[in-house]
């Protein structure tokens, strides 16, 4: 059975074209059950339970009485998910552990590999990454942006990216909100950068519509073929499993990986961090540990906190006050699978759009602050301090009594 004779069926037609059996189809018909791929249940939305199967939930009077949290209520629906569920089995039947050719390891050793193809640091092409963040934290307008920093070459937020096709999937935010978020950043794209960005970047506004990135992997790699990146905005709206189910998180990025292995781009997937978490950790991500770890690169974005603000400057020396520090959020990488730690990098989010622009931050004092103020040397160190908003030499600042033991400003001294 080919591609196209199983995509768009209901349970009649698939039952009129002769895709399932005469019995297969009765016994669906008679039974009313749930299309369990996916392990998908019926939800009762007054008490968040679940029903295993579509059947039960039928019995119980769910089907019809409660918002099901998006899940149709149409028996139809279920059916033909089990219609559909068995077709792709059926062209799947060749698949598995049987398809598998043995790779040569002798040829590997006499040859010389192909250089690998990073995204951007750390994150290959045809492998899946992860970025999480807490909520209003800017990963959105991250994955925007660099998205139309791929297929621009506009290079806003200064990640180096080779320029490519990119597909956007856009899950929280609808047409309206996308509208204004890109004219925003379309004011720091140049002119000549823009030529090219509609041929390079599908932009998907699918909020609203049930997406689920397993059922639908054939039309992504079908439309996504040849693709840099694919960006999920966010994980929590393209699948239907459990999602403090570690098995089920990882059948759901097996989907993830097959999509990118087909179509050679890399897959990222927004996604929040839980409850409490700061985002920084290789495991802030909410729900299973899976999502992490099956995940071959993991982002995040944190905001800066006003304790640490308080050390901190611009590359101009200006302190950030407390209230400012909300404006400024550190990306960096906590897993790295095929390639060097990355360095932080600090981004403004600009107070009336939220675009982030490349900034640098440093800590007031430190050894590079010697170094570009030529600061007299100890122990083959610079010895330079700041106090109050002044810089001084070390001979100077114990003439002044403002410090007794260099190491009172820390080792870099």
């Amino acid at each position: 059975m080919n591609e196209e004779n199983w995509r768009p069926l209901d349970l009649h037609g698939a039952f009129a074209k002769g895709y399932i059996t005469p019995e297969r189809y009765a016994e669906i018909i008679k039974t009313g059950e749930i299309a369990v791929r996916n392990r998908r249940r019926v939800v009762n939305g007054a008490t968040a339970e679940r029903h295993p199967t579509w059947r039960a939930a039928l019995e119980d009077g769910w089907i019809g009485k409660y918002n099901n949290e998006g899940y149709d209520e149409q028996r139809e629906y279920f059916l033909r998910e089990v219609i559909t569920e068995a077709l792709q089995q059926e062209t799947a039947a060749d698949g598995g552990l049987a398809s598998i050719q043995p790779a040569s390891a002798l040829s590997m050793i006499s040859t010389e590999p192909p250089p690998l193809d990073f995204v951007l640091g750390g994150f290959l092409r045809g492998s899946v990454g992860c970025l999480t963040s807490p909520g209003a934290t800017g990963k959105s307008f991250f994955g925007l942006e660099l998205a139309l920093d791929i297929a621009s070459g506009a290079d806003l937020l200064q990640l180096h990216p080779t320029v490519g096709r990119v597909t956007y999937l856009s899950l929280e935010d609808g047409l309206p909100v996308l509208h204004h978020r890109i004219h925003a950043i379309g004011r720091h794209i140049p002119a000549n950068c823009r030529t090219h960005i509609d041929e390079n970047l599908q932009l998907l506004p699918c909020l609203g519509t049930r997406i689920d990135m397993e059922s639908e992997a054939e039309t992504v790699m079908e439309r996504c073929r040849g693709h840099r990146l694919i960006i999920v905005d966010t994980l929590s709206k393209a699948h239907s499993y459990e999602e403090n189910s570690n098995s089920e998180m990882s059948r759901l990025m097996v989907a993830l990986d097959r999509i990118a292995l087909t179509t050679g781009a890399g897959v990222l997937f927004l996604h929040h961090v839980a409850k409490g978490a700061d985002g920084s950790g290789q495991h802030a991500a909410r729900g299973a540990s899976a999502i992490t770890d099956n995940a071959r690169w993991a982002g995040f974005i944190q905001r800066l906190d006003p304790e640490t603000a308080a050390g901190m400057a611009t590359e101009d020396g200006s302190p950030i006050e407390p209230d400012q520090a909300w404006q400024y959020v550190r990306f960096n990488a906590s897993k790295v699978n095929y390639g060097p730690m990355q360095e932080d990098r600090w981004f403004h989010r600009a107070e009336d759009t939220g675009v982030l622009l490349p900034v640098t931050l440093k800590k007031p004092g430190t050894a590079d602050d010697a170094i570009a103020l030529g600061g007299k040397r100890r122990n083959g160190k610079r010895q330079q301090v700041k106090t109050q908003g002044r810089h001084y030499d070390y001979t100077a600042a114990a003439e002044e009594g403002i410090y007794t033991e260099v190491e009172d400003y820390g080792d870099d001294f």
